[in-house]
């Protein structure tokens, strides 16, 4: 019997991992001006609502504080908007006073934390996944729990609403479909309807028994990254695979599957998907260093046709860097965000037959910007975005005009998609505060800090001294990659697991109970050593592919990047 994932990430403390056309025509579902259901607006994750539009401009309605970093989207109905923050708590908020109407707290305890399940409304219920493993539905008026689906494994996807049903999948690549109630329609299994492994996923020890020997890039099977929704078809990234998944009624069936047609390897992974009306699936997808692009993906006679969107190629001989959130689409343009400097906000334009590609860049155009890992809404004359920086963008979509930004308080990085509602703007903020920007805004700045930044689960064993610091990638100062000598030993098993919007090419260095990561897009990232709950992100703009690890050093962190 398969053992889940959670149960050794609340037991085990030993160990921890740093995890960084459809033949449909796709018809949105009419939705009211006072809301907004779901992450990116629609199933399909295409970020596109030409019917709305903002006027800069905009000044500060309020700021909302939370309980911890908010990673996830806002969803709206009714006067009311919903947000759940890192530590899995689900708050409701009255559109016109800011008010809190009810909060609800979620079990798992301090591994509980970088929630990133945006959640989704239908009908009166509120759907949304944890890290912790559990899948929720709560009751919109109230806040109470209609439903808890306990899976046993973390929950990275938002969860997607079409069609009188609502659809998750779990990081093991197990997808459900759900009534709006909550009620279980099917679920549908990856790793054992795909690869025929019925052992527990998460052992390695059963990996080794099944196969015969250990695990490789075949095997790979996590869907950390967003579903999306086409009609009656899910589009799912499960491991190296992007999948087509048919809902039959009372049983999912598997329409296509596909991996990556540039080159003949299984070392791949996907960072972001979205669809267009034409069902069309846009996949950023990732293979080593900065290897990757943006492909547009049919199924035809249950084949899959692929191609290039072009200017979107990387690699490590090219300029340009990866992106890390799914595209927004429009007619004949993509709409992408990026963390590299001059290239925030870029608008790839798709005619043709073209492949693309690294031929495509004269088809490019930067829009401007702070660099980002966000996705951008598209409004009628403006996308609008969150950057690293701290401010949230509202770029003119034809290049034309003078771009807009709002300043938040901390500088804090804003990470996931806006929502728009009444000419107003809701969006979390790294802060920890939910912004609501407005025409009408007159209100301060917000000037406390939440204290986001302070370790909230100290590590829990006897090696605490700083003698047991892993200060530098390399263990020690004569770089002998040693340590000493701490009591563990195999059978490893995992203790947390974090989304990276960042590609990584070094060990972390741990010391003072964090742990720090440096991405090869410029940004240092700070966790609990613990838990791996995000203390504080900085980015730094100019650099290209740095491979380079922190230093600590007596409670400083040194870090050699792009020359400096």
């Amino acid at each position: 019997m398969e053992e889940p994932l959670m149960h050794h990430m609340l037991r085990d403390r030993r160990l921890f991992l740093v995890w960084g056309a459809v033949a449909t025509i796709c018809t949105p579902l009419a939705v009211s001006e006072d809301m907004w259901q779901q992450f990116k607006f629609d199933a399909r994750h295409s970020g596109n609502v030409p019917d709305r539009s903002v006027s800069v401009p905009l000044g500060l309605v309020g700021a909302v504080p939370l309980t911890d970093a908010i990673f996830t989207a806002p969803v709206i109905a009714d006067g009311h908007v919903y947000v759940v923050d890192g530590a899995g708590v689900a708050f409701c908020i009255d559109t016109e006073t800011l008010r809190v109407v009810w909060k609800r707290p979620t079990r798992g305890g301090p591994a509980n934390c970088n929630n990133v399940s945006s959640p989704a409304i239908t009908g009166r219920f509120l759907h949304f996944g944890t890290m912790a493993g559990s899948y929720y539905v709560l009751d919109r008026a109230t806040g109470d729990v209609v439903r808890e689906i306990r899976c046993g494994e973390p929950i990275c996807s938002t969860p997607v609403v079409g069609d009188g049903r609502v659809y998750f999948a779990t990081l093991g690549a197990r997808i459900h479909a759900l009534k709006p109630d909550g009620t279980v329609c099917w679920t549908w299994d990856f790793v054992r309807e795909e690869l025929g492994f019925k052992g527990n996923r998460w052992n390695g020890a059963d990996w080794v028994k099944h196969k015969g020997k250990r695990v490789d890039a075949s095997d790979q099977f996590c869907c950390s990254r967003d579903i999306a929704l086409a009609g009656k078809t899910l589009i799912i990234p499960a491991g190296q695979w992007v999948l087509w998944l048919d809902d039959a009624g009372s049983r999912a069936e598997l329409r296509a599957k596909y991996c990556w047609a540039r080159r003949d390897t299984q070392r791949v992974t996907t960072f972001g998907l979205s669809v267009g009306p034409d069902g069309a699936v846009y996949r950023q997808v990732h293979h080593l260093d900065n290897i990757g692009e943006v492909e547009l993906l049919r199924v035809r006679a249950g084949k899959v046709e692929a191609k290039s969107v072009p200017g979107t190629l990387t690699s490590s001989r090219l300029p340009g860097s990866l992106a890390f959130s799914s595209v927004s689409i429009r007619g004949e343009a993509v709409y992408r965000c990026r963390p590299e400097e001059g290239f925030g906000l870029c608008r790839h334009e798709l005619v043709g037959d073209d492949e693309g590609g690294d031929r495509g860049s004269g088809r490019v155009q930067p829009l401007g910007g702070y660099p980002s890992i966000s996705s951008p809404i598209l409004l009628r004359q403006n996308a609008v975005y969150g950057g690293l920086d701290g401010r949230l963008y509202v770029m003119p979509l034809e290049g034309r005009g003078k771009p807009w930004s709002f300043k938040t308080a901390f500088g804090k990085a804003i990470t996931a998609p806006v929502a728009v509602v009444d000419g107003r703007i809701f969006f979390g903020c790294e802060d920890g505060y939910l912004y609501v920007l407005g025409p009408d805004g007159q209100a301060p700045l917000p000037t406390k800090e939440l204290g986001l930044t302070k370790i909230r689960t100290p590590l829990r064993t006897r090696y605490t001294d700083p003698k047991y610091d892993w200060f530098t990638s390399f263990g020690n100062w004569s770089n002998t990659n040693t340590a000493l000598d701490q009591s563990f030993g195999p059978p490893f098993r995992i203790k947390w697991i974090r989304r990276y919007q960042g590609t990584v090419k070094h060990f972390s260095t741990c010391g003072g109970g964090r742990l720090y990561t440096h991405t090869a897009e410029g940004q240092i990232i700070a966790v609990e050593q613990e838990t791996g709950r995000l203390l504080w992100r900085r980015y730094f703009p100019g650099v290209h592919i740095c491979y380079t690890s922190p230093l600590y050093y007596q409670g400083r962190l040194f870090v050699p990047q792009a020359g400096f």
